[in-house]
């Protein structure tokens, strides 16, 4: 990491090291520096989904839907991962909150208790904006929110571990507001990562009667990373011959009418530019 940086994350943090090699290498019980844990590692999957997100929705607006116009009415599932993560950001408010409280707005501009919170809050504001996007465009599962509340719990957990042990190391145990709310907003985001990993979205407004979609489009993110969709034709093939009527249905970008087009221009486009 360039030397400026560092120094720049340092000052904000009164001067402690952002990277202690005694700490987190040569120790018998390896750690993250405090200044580590209040800036890079929360700026991770903020950094992810910020820099992400707009490509996401590029990539989303794109596309030509013909239900893209229609009002979309809102699952339980949704709804609640939509409640976690306004929760996650009031959370992250209520620190930037605490820190002006405490200091006063002007201390608590330049200060990592002020810095990340706000960053997380505004990064869970987006993540809400993609997930109502993705919504409207009929997106069952979701990868991108699924490895940014991953990296997320995964970065609330090492926080958290690290406060446990400060606590057994302190003779007097004193905790502060944002300590307090450390293992809520560690719940909240196992639950999103639960709910987004293992759930698909449904839409009520769509027919009851169940059509044979494509195995990634009808299987959540979870199923799809360990191949879990393939079980039943696995199984099927175990106990009788397979039939057409087992298969699955491609997705319509898989299919030859969407596929063969696209090979033909680029088939051309080189024959073209082998005469020329």
């Amino acid at each position: 990491m360039n030397d400026h940086i560092v120094n720049k994350i340092e000052w904000m943090c009164s001067g402690d090291p952002l990277w202690d090699s005694n700490v987190t290498w040569n120790t018998a019980y390896p750690d993250l520096t405090p200044c580590f844990q209040k800036t890079i590692l929360r700026w991770i999957p903020c950094i992810l989904l910020l820099v992400i997100s707009p490509l996401r929705l590029w990539i989303l607006s794109s596309k030509e839907s013909s239900r893209q116009s229609q009002p979309v009415c809102q699952s339980a599932l949704s709804l609640a991962k939509y409640v976690l993560c306004l929760g996650l950001a009031l959370f992250a408010f209520l620190e930037c909150i605490e820190t002006v409280f405490v200091n006063s707005l002007t201390e608590s501009m330049v200060k990592p208790e002020f810095i990340s919170p706000a960053l997380t809050g505004i990064t869970m504001m987006v993540a809400n904006h993609v997930m109502l996007t993705e919504r409207r465009h009929r997106m069952q599962s979701s990868g991108l929110l699924f490895v940014y509340w991953f990296l997320t719990t995964v970065c609330l957990t090492l926080n958290l571990q690290s406060q446990i042990r400060g606590l057994y190391v302190q003779e007097e145990m004193s905790l502060h507001f944002s300590a307090c709310l450390l293992p809520l907003q560690l719940l909240l985001s196992i639950a999103e990562l639960f709910l987004t990993g293992f759930f698909i979205d449904n839409f009520p407004e769509d027919d009851g009667s169940k059509s044979k979609k494509s195995c990634l489009e009808n299987s959540p993110i979870i199923s799809a990373l360990a191949f879990s969709w393939f079980t039943r034709i696995v199984k099927d093939a175990y106990k009788r011959p397979l039939e057409a009527k087992d298969l699955i249905e491609l997705s319509a970008d898989l299919k030859a009418e969407s596929t063969v087009p696209v090979f033909q221009k680029a088939w051309r486009d080189d024959l073209n530019r082998q005469k020329r």
